[in-house]
């Protein structure tokens, strides 16, 4: 199969789908590649706080709130000994 694109986005997340949809929406041709097909086994579903916001500009938003995801409103990560919130 032969497919002719201007830009091949990797990985169908949040941001991979965000940015196909964006430049599709810039008029390039565009070819979103995720190496899994879906839908797919999950362990579990979460998104960072950042990946509302980016999900709402491509109109997405009330989709996300329809769903009724759980908000995750903090994050802690920890590398070794120190601690960062």
């Amino acid at each position: 199969m032969s497919v002719e694109t201007d830009i091949c986005v990797i990985g169908a997340g949040p941001a991979g789908c965000v940015l196909a949809s964006k430049l599709a929406l810039m008029g390039l041709r565009v070819c979103l590649v995720e190496r899994v097909a879906f839908p797919r086994r999950r362990l579990g579903e979460s998104l960072s706080p950042g990946v509302a916001p980016m999900l709402e500009t491509i109109g997405a938003g009330p989709a996300l709130e329809r769903a009724g995801f759980p908000r995750v409103r903090r994050i802690s990560v920890c590398w070794e000994e120190e601690t960062m919130r």
